[in-house]
Order: structure tokens, then C-alpha cells, then sequence
């Protein structure tokens, strides 16, 4: 029997009863009729739902709270998606190679006749977003690397609905990408999701508005303690420059730590939804990086922690049987050598099949099967993981299988002077070892490298 209903009022409101049941026997305990109490509890689940939701709302808020430079990504990010959805632009039902045509103007009239020629004759664009035009391929996959990104900050910061509409712009651009004509149904679902984009990053900026004016200086500025400014100034009343830049540089840098600082709750989070269990071990946190460094790598890192839980580590029941903690371990070491930065993540997992990676990529469509080539000859198919478009995943989901993770990790590392090598040991684990140059900016963070080596 159902234990609650709802009804519309005389006033089209919808009221919530719950409902409880008294059975009633007769002399040979036999149930006669049933009594049925019916409550009216529209306000308080609405209470509850309200409380529910300012829980949710403080609970958000003492995350960003707590960390201050991953909400500062995340806005920076969201500028950065909004620009390049901006810059995509693509008339309804115009094939794509139409596109690369001098010729191709981005008046409505041309859109209109080359609809028409197409064979779509009456669609015509979205009055939100009249026009799309992707110009290459690339736009599509820098795009997607962008999203994917930011759909990883906004799961550590608990920005779901953000969050679900990056998920649902990686569907639209994924099906526009492999389409070969645009198809006017995948536009109109893409600038759906774009405009739906731009509110739910409206709602994330509101945010700002609400934080303590403490935050906001953490968040737009440098906060410098009374010592060091003390420092800043002695030093510049004494002309010595050599000290008062290495004041300065000394807020240019930030711990290791950071880097990896909600990967625990992450990877528990992940871990949760897969039915795993995994801890999180790191080692020389307290190395300090560059702030370019934690800007460029920050966020891209969170791929690696995410294929580490959803394709590394096995299930508590899978790693029993084969011998192992029921507990996965992910590892985070940072070390420095010389003038080179080494960041060290590996898992305790089941490890790469490569034979399956090369048959996979040789199989998939959309690759070009002379790199992949070119990279088995030259014994390293690692590097297919990096690819656009490759994912070992064998559904899509918000947490994985588009294939653009390790690829923005790539372009990210890339970006900062670095490269990536992979080792990888059946029934082990697997480890990314990433190369980076310890100071990005040699000519700027000269006198702070030779005060470390003092």
C-alpha cells in the first residue's frame, strides 16, 4: 500500500499527505477493515527539503572555502569554456567541408542558401545562437579538453549542475564531431546546452558575492603576512633589490601539497560510485612548486586520480580474489632534481593490457592509425593513451570514457616545458611519471632557485 499521495487543492496547489494503515480483526483475528490515517505534511517536507538544500548550500560553501585556488580555477576555466563555445560557429545543415571554403560567408543570408542547397530547406538557426561555425577539428577537441577539465573541478567543488550541463555539452560536441553534415538537431541541442551553460555559470559567479571579504582577497590578490611585508619594505627603503625580489618570489610559490590536497575525498567519492575502496598515499608535499606550475597542472591532474579509481584500481571482491588488500592504494610523490620537477602518481591496480590499448586504437575510426603506428614501432603505445578521442572506458559517463582527460593532462604538461612516460606491470599497477622544469620562468625565479640551494 502506498505510504504517501498527492493532490491537487481547490487552489492548484499540490498537497502531500502521508498516509498509515490500522488493521482491525474480528474475534478469529481475521482483518475486517482497515483504518486508514491520512496526515497532511506539505509544510514540513518542504522544511525538510529547504533545510536539505541549505545543508547542500553549506556544505558547497565550506568546500570552496577550504579551497580557494580550485574556485578561482573553476571561474578563470568557466572563462575560458564560454570564449570558446562563443568562437564555435557552424550554420545549420551546412556539410563541414563547406566550412573551409573561402567563400563561405557568415551572413544569415549565405546560412540560408546553403541550408537550402543541402537538402534542409526551412531550418534555420537558433535566434539564442544564430550561428555555429566549428572552423577545424581542433576546436572540437581543445573544446571538449576545456569541458573536461572544468567537469572534474566542478565535482570536487559539489557544482552538480554545472557539472551535468558540461557533460551534456561533451555529448553535443562529441555528436557534432563525428557527424559529416551538421546535422540541425545536434546544433539545436548544443546551443540548448550552451545557453543552459551561461546560467549555471552565472550561478557559480553569484558565489563570489556571497564569500567574506577575507576569501576575496585570497582569491584576487596576494595576501602578505605583517613579517613579510616588514621584509618587502626594509628592503626597498635599502635599495636591495636581490632580497626584496626574493620576498616577492617567495608568493609565487606554492606546497606540493596543494596540488593534490582533495584527492582523498576525490578519489573516495570516485570510489564510492564504483563500488571500490582506495587511500590516498603522497609523499613531499611540502616541496614547493611554482605558482605557474599549480595553475597549469592543477586541475588536468585530477584526470590522472580519475583513471587511477575508474581504470586502475579493481573492486574490493576482484582484488580479494586475487590476492590483494581489499584497499587500492594511489600513490602522489613529488620530488625535485637539479633544475627538473618529477610528479610520480601510480595505483596498485590491475594494470595495461597492452595488446588490447594497440588492437583498440587500431580499430578506432576517428585516430590516425600512422601515429598509432608510429608509436608501437617505436615501443611506445603508451602514448595512445594520450590521444584524443581514445578511451579504454567502455561506457560514457560524468566520470569518464570521452577520451579527453589524458589528453588535456598532455596539453597541459606540454604547455609547462614537460612530458609524460608511462610504465606499466600486469596484476601491479601502472605509474605516470611527469618531467617538468622545477621554474618555469628561469630569468624570474633565478634568485628564489639560488635561494633554495642556500
Amino acid at each position: 500500500l502506498p505510504r504517501s499521495t498527492r493532490f491537487v487543492d481547490s487552489e492548484n496547489n499540490i498537497r502531500e499527505y502521508s498516509l498509515s494503515y490500522y488493521p482491525c480483526t474480528d474475534l478469529h483475528d481475521r482483518i475486517t477493515h482497515v483504518d486508514i490515517g491520512v496526515e497532511d505534511v506539505t509544510q514540513a517536507r518542504e522544511l525538510a527539503r529547504q533545510n536539505k538544500r541549505l545543508e547542500q548550500e553549506q556544505r558547497r560553501m565550506r568546500v570552496l572555502y577550504d579551497n580557494p585556488e580550485h574556485f578561482l580555477r573553476l571561474l578563470n576555466l568557466m572563462e575560458e569554456v564560454e570564449h570558446a563555445l562563443g568562437k564555435l560557429a557552424m550554420p545549420i545543415g551546412v556539410p563541414k567541408e563547406a566550412l573551409s571554403m573561402k567563400s563561405q560567408t557568415t551572413s544569415t543570408t549565405s546560412a540560408t542558401s546553403a541550408t537550402s542547397a543541402s537538402g534542409t530547406e526551412g531550418i534555420t538557426a537558433s535566434p539564442a545562437c544564430p550561428e555555429l561555425s566549428i572552423s577545424s577539428e581542433s576546436s572540437i577537441d581543445n573544446t571538449l579538453r576545456q569541458l573536461h577539465t572544468l567537469k572534474s573541478i566542478c565535482g570536487m567543488l559539489e557544482q552538480e549542475h554545472l557539472q551535468s550541463t558540461c557533460h551534456q555539452l561533451e555529448t553535443c560536441l562529441g555528436n557534432i564531431a563525428v557527424s559529416t553534415r551538421n546535422d540541425p538537431h545536434h546544433i539545436r541541442a548544443f546551443n540548448d546546452a550552451r545557453q543552459q551553460f551561461s546560467k549555471d555559470s552565472q550561478s557559480v559567479r553569484h558565489i563570489l558575492d556571497g564569500l567574506g571579504n577575507e576569501l576575496k582577497a585570497r582569491l584576487l590578490g596576494v595576501a602578505l603576512t605583517k613579517d613579510a611585508f616588514n621584509q618587502l619594505k626594509t628592503a626597498i627603503e635599502h635599495h636591495n633589490w636581490s632580497e626584496a625580489n626574493q620576498v616577492i618570489q617567495s608568493f609565487d610559490t606554492v606546497p606540493a601539497k596543494k596540488l593534490v590536497r582533495q584527492w582523498s575525498a576525490e578519489a573516495q567519492r570516485l570510489a564510492d560510485s564504483q563500488n571500490k575502496q582506495v587511500k590516498v598515499f603522497i609523499e613531499g608535499e611540502a616541496l614547493l612548486i611554482s605558482r605557474r606550475l599549480f595553475d597549469q597542472l592543477e586541475a588536468p591532474l585530477i584526470h590522472l586520480l580519475r583513471n587511477c579509481v575508474s581504470h586502475g584500481i579493481e573492486t574490493a571482491s576482484e582484488r580479494i580474489r586475487l590476492n590483494k588488500p581489499a584497499v587500492g592504494q594511489i600513490g602522489f610523490r613529488c620530488l625535485q632534481k637539479n633544475d627538473r620537477l618529477f610528479l610520480e602518481i601510480s595505483d596498485d591496480g590491475h594494470g595495461i593490457r597492452w595488446e588490447e590499448i594497440i588492437h583498440k586504437a587500431s580499430h578506432h575510426p576517428d585516430l590516425d592509425q600512422q601515429q598509432v603506428e608510429q608509436f608501437v614501432i617505436q615501443d611506445e603505445a603508451w602514448r595512445i593513451l594520450f590521444l584524443p578521442g581514445f578511451t579504454n572506458s567502455q561506457h560514457t559517463s560524468t566520470l569518464a570514457g570521452r577520451g579527453f582527460g589524458l589528453n588535456a593532462l598532455l596539453a597541459a604538461v606540454t604547455e609547462a616545458g614537460g612530458d609524460i612516460t608511462v610504465r606499466s606491470e600486469l596484476e601491479h599497477g601502472t605509474k605516470f611519471i611527469l618531467s617538468l622544469p622545477a621554474y618555469p620562468d628561469s630569468e624570474i625565479t633565478e634568485p628564489l632557485a639560488k635561494a633554495r640551494s642556500r
